[in-house]
């Protein structure tokens, strides 16, 4: 059995069978370089335990077990006096050694405390540039290290039997499919680690799910979710109604005037934040924010000492490719932020970029270099930025550990035939302004509006409204729904998948179209003359990602099952028509399960016309024709007030 001591500290010394000694002023770039080659066997335990929790430390040493290597650990501050002690390596496998200082190409001299970081700084300068091997083309990065994403442990089977207990015992409120306890035990597992399940296996569920055990097997008071898109916190509070019988708390959330849930300001968070301190929201499992909540300072900091108080045992990011930037103030409250249980959930974690990885692996825990170190120690770099990358394997081994992605290729057996998802949106000042004035002059003409011959084309422009306000105003031009449109786009496309986009109006999709052109568009409206030449050229050409269209004009009678992911920009006002809409994609010829999402603006008309089509109220022209002035009127007071 190999025996290798491993002592955690910084700065870092190794030591090699007595004579060979590397020094460095941190855990550096070479320095972890080197230990790749050194100790390639517990290299990724090794990474994992540094600057990390004791249950951490227990998982590095039944790997190293399980590998059959002896480890012992210990971690304490540095000290200019004890240097040599802070990590000392010694391997019995002399041919290693031989060969490290082969490749080295000179051996090494005993280092003192005056002249170690002198000798150490030219062994370092020493030391040769990887293999090729390692060496990746900045275009080639997708199909490198995404093909190792794309199955990183995707058919994982957990055998902890106390896990497995925890997880039988568990009264579930929903069902969960197989992908999605695999996933639950995956999380009592692991405590840190990135979910990049495919867009539709549930990884909301699969993490309401693991709270709730973790707060019956652990005592946990609260869990946090950071949405990193900021109309998914609406989602979540629906989604944990839903799947569990905790409840939640938006912070900043109150009820206005109106009787309606708004988000409040920073002062309004603030208070929250502090009477969560003080137990006033013990009876609040779920606590939720969005991530340009951290950019406050106050905020970040508060939360964090919540953290550290262990009243916030639990955190879980959704979305996290969205916070790419590290040096925005909303990251840099991110990365305070640090606790028993941490997740980061994406459904893209596809890389661009090497980069793209650096927040989530920095946040969990999992890589502590500066940005500086880690984009020099990844990315091979010219004199117009980066040129390629290098050292990829090393990212590969790191996510084989600490990350949990599944395909829904994998699991159509189960998996339903149609997965709906709701996103909702919220809009910001400039687009409410537009969408109030024109509510309120529709509620002043609420009577005239029930006597007309048309009352439900009475409210197309303020349906426009929720849409985008460049079709009602032209200085004004902001759609929050648009926006969220384009990332689904985007996030979609990037994963292989074709997308429909409907909407009601064809000034709608003319402008969704010129403002997807990269995805070289299809688009059918009553205008279209060649609908079957528009249709034949999604359904065959790659390089025609999406199709817009209107409901009316492309509801029915087209096939287009090269889509598995249908968007609702809007409603149509009628269940039968969605219905009909959906099923151009969900139909025989199908070969994946069919994504159904509908875009909602938050506090607008749309969230009412949503809940007339989910309750599956017959609403349409002709119904209207047979209600009385007082019914419809009623039904007009619904949609406005």
């Amino acid at each position: 059995m190999d025996k290798i001591y491993v002592q955690f500290g910084d700065p870092v010394f190794l030591r090699l069978k007595e004579s060979m000694y590397i020094y460095a002023d941190t855990w550096t770039s070479r320095l972890r370089s080197l230990m790749m080659e050194l100790l390639p066997q517990i290299y990724n335990e090794v990474l994992k335990a540094y600057e990390a929790s004791p249950v951490d430390y227990d998982y590095l040493i039944r790997r190293c077990k399980e590998m059959n290597v002896e480890v012992e650990t210990e971690h304490k501050q540095a000290t200019p006096i004890d240097n040599f002690n802070k990590v000392n390596a010694q391997l019995n496998n002399s041919q290693l050694v031989n060969n490290v200082r082969l490749n080295i190409g000179q051996n090494l001299p005993q280092a003192t405390k005056v002249n170690n970081k002198i000798k150490a700084t030219q062994l370092l300068d020493s030391l040769k540039n990887p293999t090729p091997n390692n060496d990746y083309n900045v275009n080639a990065v997708n199909s490198s290290v995404n093909s190792e994403l794309e199955s990183c442990n995707s058919n994982i089977e957990i055998t902890n039997p106390e896990i497995i207990k925890a997880v039988e015992e568990y009264d579930f409120k929903t069902k969960p499919f197989k992908h999605q306890l695999v996933g639950v035990e995956f999380g009592l597992e692991v405590n840190r680690y990135l979910l990049g399940d495919e867009m539709g296996l549930g990884k909301t569920k699969q993490i309401i799910d693991l709270a709730c055990i973790r707060k019956k097997l652990y005592g946990y008071k609260h869990c946090l979710i950071i949405c990193c898109v900021n109309g998914l916190k609406w989602n979540w509070a629906e989604e944990i109604e839903i799947h569990s019988n905790e409840k939640s708390h938006i912070l900043g959330c109150r009820k206005n005037t109106k009787g309606k849930y708004v988000i409040r300001d920073t002062k309004a968070k603030l208070e929250d934040i502090r009477q969560l301190g003080a137990g006033k929201f013990d009876d609040k499992y779920f606590i939720i924010t969005n991530i340009e909540s951290l950019r406050d300072t106050a905020i970040a900091q508060e939360l964090s000492v919540l953290c550290d108080a262990e009243i916030i045992n639990m955190i879980a990011v959704d979305e996290i490719h969205k916070c790419a930037s590290n040096e925005s103030k909303q990251t840099k409250g991110l990365l305070k932020l640090r606790t028993d249980s941490m997740i980061a959930m994406t459904g893209s974690p596809i890389m661009n970029s090497a980069l793209d990885l650096y927040v989530p692996l920095n946040w969990l825990g999992y890589d502590r270099h500066s940005f500086y170190d880690y984009k020099n120690h990844f990315c091979r770099m010219g004199p117009f930025g980066i040129t390629g990358y290098k050292h990829m394997d090393e990212i590969q081994n790191m996510l084989k550990y600490m990350m949990l992605r599944r395909l829904k290729k994998d699991h159509l057996k189960d998996l339903p035939d149609k997965i709906y998802s709701t996103e909702y949106v919220e809009m910001n000042n400039h687009q409410a302004a537009i969408y109030n004035e024109v509510l309120n002059g529709l509620r002043k003409e609420v009577d005239l509006i029930a006597r007309s011959t048309n009352p439900l084309g009475n409210l197309i422009r303020l349906r426009q409204a929720t849409g985008h306000t460049s079709l009602l105003s032209s200085t004004v031009s902001c759609s929050a729904k648009f926006d969220r449109l384009l990332e689904l786009l985007k996030d979609y496309t990037d994963n292989g998948h074709k997308v429909i986009v409907f909407s009601n109006f064809a000034k709608m999709v003319e402008l969704i179209k010129l403002n997807t052109l990269d995805y070289n568009p299809a688009v059918i409206t009553g205008a279209t003359k060649d609908r079957q030449g528009e249709k034949n050229r999604f359904m065959t050409d790659d390089n025609c990602k999406i199709i817009i269209g209107t409901i009316g004009a492309m509801g029915t009678g087209l096939t287009l099952t090269a889509a598995d992911v249908v968007i609702f920009f809007d409603e149509p006002w009628t269940s039968g028509n969605k219905l009909q809409a959906e099923d151009r994609a969900h139909r025989i010829g199908a070969r994946n399960n069919v994504q159904i999402i509908t875009l909602v603006t938050k506090n607008t008309i749309d969230e009412r016309i949503f809940d007339i089509v989910k309750r599956k109220a017959l609403i349409s022209d002709n119904l209207i024709d047979n209600l009385s002035c007082a019914d419809i009127t009623n039904l007009l007071n619904f949609l406005l007030f």
